[in-house]
């Protein structure tokens, strides 16, 4: 049976812990960011800021240092159970918060076996599979870590997956398979991957310091 929710429910009351990663230098992009998060968790109580690693030549391992940054320091708190990850241009589609709360909250309510649940999805080779609830998919494949959920019992598993694809950059280049949002697709059929869809959120169009250049991932 699905549970439902009331209007005044937020969803930081099921997790743990919002951290958001930002460039000390990109303050428009922490703006942003913080007016999103105040859409789940208004006065910012469970918030963190994670400062992100800044790699000039290779910002995909930037990216991924930072990942493992902020999973490390979930990991030093023993008391959070849960925890939501953020890039700082993750974008809800919607700005009424009472919709998006309760969707948030209605779909964690109905997946308690998720190991992770992915707020953002990219067009480009998703693979989802229906649920007894029209809008949970269980993933199989998706890239963008724009946004996600995931367990204590979890964050050991993608920790390991993330050094693992660090490694790989470090001995073989910068590859499109060893970037984060690539190298984690092989966790996704061996274990519970859920998203909302249709999706919920997406990257903005904005300056990436990743790809040194404008990008509107449309994901």
């Amino acid at each position: 049976m699905e549970n439902n929710v009331s209007n005044s429910d937020y969803f930081i009351d099921k997790i743990d812990a919002i951290l958001y990663i930002n460039l000390e230098h990109r303050i428009d992009r922490k703006e942003h960011c913080l007016n999103e998060i105040k859409k789940i968790d208004p006065t910012l109580q469970k918030t963190h800021r994670m400062d992100a690693v800044y790699s000039k030549e290779n910002g995909a391992m930037g990216c991924s240092l930072s990942h493992i940054k902020a999973i490390q320091y979930f990991l030093e708190h023993p008391a959070w159970k849960t925890c939501l990850i953020l890039e700082d241009d993750f974008t809800f589609l919607s700005n009424d918060s009472i919709k998006i709360n309760n969707l948030l909250i209605n779909t964690y309510m109905n997946i308690p076996d998720f190991d992770v649940l992915l707020l953002a999805v990219g067009n480009t080779d998703l693979k989802i599979i229906n649920t007894t609830f029209p809008h949970i998919k269980k993933v199989i494949s998706s890239q963008t870590a724009s946004g996600y959920v995931f367990t204590r019992e979890y964050a050991s598993i993608l920790l390991v997956n993330y050094m693992n694809g660090v490694n790989d950059m470090k001995q073989n280049g910068r590859m499109h398979s060893n970037c984060l949002d690539q190298y984690w697709k092989c966790l996704m059929p061996l274990a519970n991957w859920y998203t909302i869809y249709p999706r919920i959120a997406y990257q903005y169009g904005n300056y990436s310091d990743i790809e040194r250049r404008h990008v509107s991932y449309e994901c």
